[in-house]
Parts: structure tokens; sequence; C-alpha cells
């Protein structure tokens, strides 16, 4: 159970309006199987958008297995729920058929290093039926646990085919 915010500024590609503040709300569950290195993690995620009309739902599943002093890989699934609406002076509505299937996989790797330092690399791909160009995107990144919370610090791009892709990030999180 959580939330997450960010006041990332972003232009919705269908309907071209600001989304300068995105909250997500998630509720899932997870299990260590300590004993085979192995883990799991199940759930649901609303994206919300209080200034845009594009609020949507994935469920997502991510399974990882760790390597003792090698690091940690990890396999994920997230797809879309069914969002087929529209928005109607300012009312959001449901539509008839398919608004499409919205899939997206992501392979990562976490290498522990000296110093309480983490070396991350991920690689994902996405699909969408009313779009015929998948998209992958790929990361690299430093981490680092420092006064109860984790600083990271990945470079993240695409071949999304926007104008700008690449991005340095700097996130704080604590877990509870």
């Amino acid at each position: 159970l959580g939330i997450w915010g960010s006041s990332a500024k972003t232009a919705d590609p269908v309907t071209g309006e600001n989304e300068s503040i995105e909250t997500n709300y998630y509720l899932g569950f997870s299990h260590a199987f300590t004993n085979y290195g192995v883990s799991i993690d199940v759930g649901v995620v609303q994206y919300d958008y209080p200034f845009a009309s594009s609020d949507s739902n994935e469920i997502y599943a991510v399974g990882s297995y760790l390597f003792d002093k090698y690091g940690e890989i990890s396999a994920s699934l997230w797809m879309e729920l069914d969002t087929a609406t529209t928005t109607v002076n300012g009312v959001e509505l449901p539509t008839t058929g398919n608004a499409g299937t919205f899939l997206y996989y992501n392979l990562g790797y976490e290498l522990p290093l000296p110093n309480k330092f983490e070396l991350g690399a991920s690689l994902g791909y996405q699909t969408y039926d009313g779009d015929p160009d998948p998209v992958t995107d790929y990361a690299l990144g430093i981490k680092r646990p420092l006064g109860g919370v984790d600083i990271a610090l990945p470079y993240s791009d695409s071949d999304a085919g926007v104008k700008k892709s690449d991005f340095i990030t700097l996130s704080v999180s604590k877990k509870i």
C-alpha cells in the first residue's frame, strides 16, 4: 500500500493537456522465499493526473532472484487495464470498444558495490495495440542508502521518437 508523487511536466500525447502533477496509488502483495533467493510482487497501480484527463490503472507482476553476492535479477510485466473512456464537459465517461492493450516488459539487474552503493541497469519494451511502433527503453544508475532514505541517480533513454527522451533523475525514497 502506498502513494508516489511527481512534479514531472509532460504533455498528454492524445489530448495535449499539460500533466504537471502525477500521483500514483498502489496496492500489492510481495513475498520473499528467502531459502530460495526468490521474491514475488503483484499489485495494481492507479495513475492520477489531477489537471488532465488521462488517468489509468495497471496491474503488475514482478519476479526476482538474488544471486548471493552477485546481485539481483528481476523480470516484470505491467498491463494497463482497459480504459476506454472519453471526457465530456470535465466528466470521464465509458465508451464502447477497446482502448487497446498496453503491455510493458522489463528486465533489471542490481549489483552491490562497495560502501553500500548499488549499480542498477534495466531494459524495457512496451507495446500498445493501437500503435505500430513499440518502444524500447533502458536505464543505468547508482543508488545508496543515506540517513534512512534511498538516494538514486539513474540515466534513462528510449527510442520513443520524441524530442526529449533521455533524462537524469534524482529520487529519494523511504520504505515504511
